[in-house]
């Protein structure tokens, strides 16, 4: 299921499909290049050693923190730089 962003995909939707489901992410570097990440934020998916050990940053609503299936560790990106969310 590909989620509209044009219509009400925001942060806190986002949030909602990545506790119950994987989702493939598809946003823009900060560097200009695209980037392409299966992500979750699904307890059963993410390494118990590493919830703990998470680096807490300053809260910012516009950048969201996930667990990257593939790399098996905490990435994050920008609300506004997201192209796709399925």
């Amino acid at each position: 299921m590909e989620l509209d962003l044009e219509k009400t995909m925001n942060r806190i939707d986002m949030i909602q499909e990545l506790v119950t489901r994987d989702c493939k992410v598809i946003f823009k570097k900060v560097d200009g290049s695209e980037r392409t990440m299966m992500c979750t934020l699904r307890e059963s998916a993410i390494d118990n050693s590493t919830k703990a050990g998470r680096d807490v940053k300053a809260h910012n609503d516009n950048v969201l923190a996930v667990w990257d299936i593939e790399n098996k560790g905490w990435r994050s990106f920008r609300v506004d730089s997201v192209i796709s969310f399925s």
